[in-house]
């Protein structure tokens, strides 16, 4: 399932700096993902113990999406990375939660686990799960999706292949960065450095274009654990 239905544009408005982050070894993630629906019980904050990056700021801090840093692991199945990002709620979200007669109150919050695979041409990324929680932390309602089927729609954009996918300031971009640094046992600044190849077409953009990929794509596979090995 597609978030972009879902999900309003965000304008960014950019940080002059934000610094730097040491990208430490950290536990894996909870990766139960049974079942569809919801009506659980309460239970803690889902973003306590995150390490939480924010991917692009708004003006209001409530609208920007972030990425758990702790929750990044690879599958040991598959040359995808995995990751938990908190989305904001939006009015289309709520509009999809009252058709199911479920009622979402003020400070609820919609948490993705979402891959993403970092290839020299961009990021192949899809969701796998999405969750919407209470303030309390009950689970108003949880939705899983096939990996296979999602991944193979990722691959497969309606548009046919395009070599123009290239990493930009997004959540999956941030992911494979992140994973790119911990594999040089670095730590990484975000935003990333501008693309110098920008929308250019011709055969020398294409090259600074897959020149800048490349730092974007992990040279190892990280432990369970989400460190380098």
């Amino acid at each position: 399932m597609n978030r972009a239905v879902l999900v309003l544009s965000l304008s960014a408005l950019f940080l002059s700096s934000w610094g730097c982050h040491k990208c430490s070894s950290c536990q894996d993630p909870n990766e139960n993902a049974s079942g569809g629906g919801g009506g659980g019980g309460s239970g803690p904050d889902p973003l306590a113990g995150g390490d939480w990056q924010v991917v692009t700021p708004q003006s209001d801090n409530t609208k920007s999406v972030r990425v758990d840093l702790k929750s990044i692991h690879p599958l040991e199945s598959d040359d995808s990375l995995e990751y938990t990002a908190h989305w904001p709620t939006t009015k289309q979200l709520e509009d999809a939660l009252v058709s199911e007669n479920i009622s979402m109150p003020p400070g609820s919050k919609w948490i993705v686990r979402s891959r993403v695979v970092c290839t020299p041409k961009g990021p192949i990324a899809y969701d796998v799960e999405n969750r919407v929680v209470d303030p309390q932390g009950k689970e108003l309602r949880k939705r899983t999706y096939n990996a296979v089927s999602e991944r193979h729609a990722a691959e497969t954009p309606p548009n046919g292949p395009t070599d123009m996918s290239a990493y930009r300031q997004d959540a999956p971009s941030l992911v494979c960065w992140v994973a790119a640094k911990r594999c040089e046992h670095k730590s990484f600044a975000w935003p990333p450095p501008e693309n110098p190849s920008g929308n250019g077409t011709t055969e020398d953009h294409k090259k600074l274009r897959l020149k800048y990929n490349d730092d974007f794509v992990p040279k190892c596979k990280l432990t369970q654990s989400g460190a380098a090995p």
